[in-house]
């Protein structure tokens, strides 16, 4: 399916009146680039690069929320409170182009059928967030308050962290373009949580960043000093993709939520064991 296709495909599926965006608060949602849902969604699929994929995204709705409960490190307080656009992508098989090493590229297809919640920011049409969460899952890591994680952002010495803000102007790569340069198998992770920020590390100038959060990843080894690592603490991986060039700036497993230091479960105990 061809994007000009797809696009109108998707349009079919919004369930929000396009009326919606200029209903209420009618001074504030006048200075918004996205006034209606058909602008949401087209900027939702252009942004994340879905509109490339070949699979046709059989369902997708959008509308106006509030959000509240946000813990997002150091954007917290920007966010809650405030309306965004909401849009609701479901059955979605990614797609990412590889590199062989003969130099050919092939398209890779995540054999997952995902959701996915995309949350703009109405004024500059911006992503703020993406997230596909599946719900419960064995081993699930538990997720930081936005406190725990700013501490532990900023504890870093000169690779200390912080998001400064949502850049103002769209990305030149999109999310799926950046996850191409994440470590680790994106495709074997059980969620995928991503924001569009302003981020800087050390004393760098902030620019405009991809962090790709993947959780529910096979555990990598216990590395920290021969101490005993629960699994929870081991199997995601945070990475920050440069949005204008595509280049990988970190990998961590930072910040983490609940005890970053615990002994060893049976499950790490039986994967251990295991080992030759």
């Amino acid at each position: 399916m061809n994007k000009k296709r797809l696009l109108m495909s998707l349009a079919i599926c919004v369930i929000i009146p396009l009326s919606v965006a200029l209903s209420a608060g009618g001074d504030d949602r006048a200075e918004w680039r996205l006034k209606t849902s058909n602008d949401a969604i087209s900027s939702a699929l252009v942004h994340t690069g879905f509109s490339t994929l070949r699979y046709s995204l059989d369902r997708a709705k959008s509308g106006v929320v509030t959000l509240t409960g946000d813990e997002t490190p150091f954007l917290h307080d920007s966010i809650n409170g405030k309306e965004f656009w909401k849009v609701d992508i479901d059955s979605v098989h990614l797609a990412i182009d590889v590199e062989l090493k003969s130099g050919e590229i092939v398209q890779r297809v995540d054999t997952n059928l995902r959701n996915f919640t995309i949350f703009l920011h109405p004024k500059t049409g911006q992503i703020v967030r993406i997230s596909s969460d599946p719900g419960d899952y064995p081993h699930k890591p538990p997720k930081p308050s936005a406190e725990q994680a700013e501490k532990q952002l900023q504890s870093l010495g000169p690779k200390s962290e912080k998001y400064h803000g949502f850049p103002d102007v769209p990305p030149k790569i999109s999310f799926l373009e950046a996850l191409r340069s994440v470590i680790h198998d994106p495709f074997s992770a059980h969620e995928i949580h991503v924001w569009y920020v302003m981020h800087s590390m050390g004393d760098d100038t902030p620019r405009p960043v991809w962090i790709i959060d993947l959780r529910g990843l096979d555990p990598c080894p216990q590395t920290r000093s021969g101490r005993d690592v629960a699994i929870t603490s081991r199997n995601h991986r945070r990475n920050g993709v440069d949005a204008m060039t595509g280049v990988r700036l970190f990998t961590t497993t930072l910040p983490q939520g609940g005890v970053m230091r615990d002994t060893t479960s049976q499950e790490d105990k039986r994967l251990n064991d295991k080992k030759p």
